[in-house]
């Protein structure tokens, strides 16, 4: 079953690993609680490894719910008194499972579950003798508080967010784990961005924009256009933000110059929207750099571009956003009556 389960790992199709599930509920047929308990407990945990990768293949929540249940299946063995590591890797796939669970069900109490379950594994999971499980468990501690912060609106978890990637990226460089380290610090910056926008922090803002150049050491974002748009708009948006707060134009010229990067990237016939979305956002830092300097020439720039993204719509059928595109001009043209 194990070597099943690692033949879809490899080649990413499905068959092996529904032959893999088949051959452990099986053996738990055979195989009981009583006649062999910790070869019951191990069979449990590949069949919750199987469910996930099942889960992660299909997008099926079902499949991620069996998956818990065979865990805690384990668990009935592997407690923290007999067996603490193993105990603590079942914690943690529970952690794991439960969270992505929680993520797509958008569900409070699963993400709780994720966090206790994380939390536990870490009573055994040590930086000093347990590295690389100490610094996956924090990784994934934080993604569930980041979504749990976001669902509840609660700063606080949003702090202990932080604090969780911070601790996973401690031996960490992007070389090492550029997965993890780009997202990570892409999460960071989220927060630090929602922190900036409801104090007016311009201390938050710069959190946000060192963590948004540190994305671009991860994960071979190179390699993908798409996030590399989205990480350069993104970082556009703090560097906006930062210049919104302080009156700072030299923080908008940066903007201006990421969402730049980022439209050199766009492709208006593969990615329409990408490529309106883009254009749009480098619109409204035109207009707030040429409202702030008082330069009409900019504000003038702005009309132009805005006028160029709503006659792109409009051609493409698209008639809902005419509103959104009337009132931006009006109050663009508004401006610009006021620096001529």
């Amino acid at each position: 079953g194990v070597a099943l389960i690692r033949t879809g790992e490899l080649t990413g199709e499905r068959p092996p690993v529904d032959e893999a599930i088949g051959a452990f509920r099986k053996a738990l047929t055979e195989l009981t609680f009583e006649r062999g308990a910790a070869a019951w407990a191990e069979t449990q945990n590949n069949l919750g490894a199987a469910l996930s990768w099942l889960g992660n293949k299909t997008e099926d929540i079902d499949f991620y719910r069996q998956s818990v249940e065979a865990y805690r299946a384990a668990q009935k063995v592997q407690t923290f008194e007999a067996m603490p590591v193993a105990w603590a890797l079942s914690q943690y796939n529970v952690g794991t499972t439960t969270g992505m669970i929680g993520r797509v069900t958008r569900d409070v109490a699963t993400l709780k579950e994720s966090v206790a379950a994380h939390t536990n594994a870490l009573k055994v999971y040590s930086r000093a003798q347990m590295p690389r499980e100490w610094m996956r468990t924090h990784y994934e501690l934080g993604r569930t508080l980041f979504s749990l912060a976001r669902l509840t609106d609660d700063r606080a978890i949003a702090q202990q967010a932080i604090a969780a990637f911070e601790e996973s990226l401690r031996d960490v460089t992007p070389e090492i784990a550029r997965h993890q380290w780009g997202t990570s610090h892409k999460y960071m910056a989220e927060i630090h961005m929602g922190f900036a926008g409801t104090d007016q922090s311009a201390k938050e803002a710069r959190k946000a924009i060192a963590a948004y150049k540190a994305v671009f050491q991860g994960a071979n974002i190179e390699k993908y256009w798409g996030d590399m748009i989205e990480a350069h708009s993104s970082l556009a948006q703090a560097y906006l933000r930062l210049g919104l707060i302080e009156g700072n134009a030299d923080a908008m010229r940066q903007a201006r110059a990421e969402y730049e990067k980022a439209m050199a990237l766009t492709n208006r016939a593969a990615d329409p929207e990408g490529w309106v979305n883009t254009k749009d956002g480098l619109a409204g830092v035109v207009a707030e750099l040429g409202i702030l300097t008082r330069n009409g020439n900019d504000i003038a720039e702005a009309r132009r571009i805005v006028a160029e993204v709503w006659d792109f719509v409009r051609e493409n059928g698209v008639d809902k956003y005419d509103t959104y595109f009337r009132d931006r001009l009006a109050v663009i043209d508004r401006h610009l009556s006021d620096v001529r």
